[in-house]
């Protein structure tokens, strides 16, 4: 039976039917299609929501000068492991990385349209830092994170589909990080080279990686110099942190109960795990600090 359309209504003759399409009918009929085109975020991509991925930090926080700053409590939180509990959720509160922590301050208001190129040794902060430049542009629905050997053709096509639209929520943009960005594979490679070229001003991809230099692709014996040219490259030391890192250690040691050491021992346990901040929270929390 024919449907006759127009002026925002539509009827059907012969059974002398009305139906008058309101702005919330129209606006839920959109949204209804555009969940039927897309799906649910991520799914079917290898990819996960960051909501899902990380909790939000919460209960108490260390700042740079040590000082325990409250947050909102959530039941979760006693279950949450430190080197999640404490991660920094803001510039302010890195330690150790001051240069490329400057370089992003300068950037912060135009951040969306860049890609970034994190490298480091592991536990050092990089994946951190990629999470808080995400966060300055996208909510953390709209923020995708995986690992560089997940990432296919398919999914980063339907990625770029994704970009196309206006994001919804606080934030209006998009945001990927890729981690161990050294296993991208020969024909993501190539590709990227095409979307970090034309990326949208809404939109930030991250890339950290351990590997530094034109070593990032030896796997598959690509020059990483054209992909490097497309991307803000910030290489995150180890020099020097060895003591800041000891100070914020036995800070939260002492939050959760289990410091019975001077920081001089804190400085050893952050030379015995090289630098890697993780590894000590992952000490610390077996109970490594407590008097004997």
């Amino acid at each position: 039976m024919r449907t006759v359309r127009g002026n925002g209504c539509h009827f059907t003759p012969f059974r002398n039917t009305l139906t008058t399409l309101t702005a919330a009918s129209w606006d839920g009929t959109l949204r209804r299609r555009m969940r039927a085109k897309l799906g649910t975020p991520g799914r079917g991509l290898g990819l996960m929501p960051m909501s899902q991925r990380q909790s939000k930090r919460s209960g108490r926080r260390v700042t740079n000068d040590g000082a325990n700053v409250g947050g909102a409590c959530r039941g979760d939180r006693f279950n949450m492991n430190l080197s999640e509990k404490y991660r920094p959720a803001s510039l302010s509160e890195v330690i150790g990385q001051e240069k490329s922590v400057a370089v992003i301050e300068r950037m912060r208001s135009n951040l969306g349209g860049r890609a970034f190129w994190i490298t480091g040794k592991s536990g050092v902060g990089k994946t951190t830092l990629a999470r808080i430049i995400a966060s300055h542009v996208a909510d953390q629905w709209n923020t995708r994170e995986i690992v560089g050997r997940q990432l296919t053709v398919g999914s980063l096509r339907e990625l770029q589909d994704h970009w196309a639209y206006v994001a919804m929520g606080e934030k209006p943009g998009y945001a990927l990080i890729v981690n161990e960005a050294h296993g991208l594979s020969k024909p993501i490679v190539e590709i990227l080279l095409d979307v970090l070229e034309g990326l949208r001003s809404n939109t930030v991809v991250i890339f950290t990686t351990t590997h530094e230099g034109n070593d990032l692709f030896e796997e598959t014996k690509m020059d990483a110099g054209p992909f490097a040219s497309r991307c803000v490259c910030l290489s995150l030391g180890s020099q020097g942190v060895t003591p800041k890192f000891a100070k914020r250690l036995k800070t939260i040691a002492e939050l959760e109960g289990l410091d019975g050491r001077p920081e001089s021992e804190y400085i050893k346990l952050v030379n015995r795990c090289s630098q890697n901040f993780r590894e000590c929270l992952g000490r610390i929390e077996m109970g490594e600090m407590l008097s004997e």
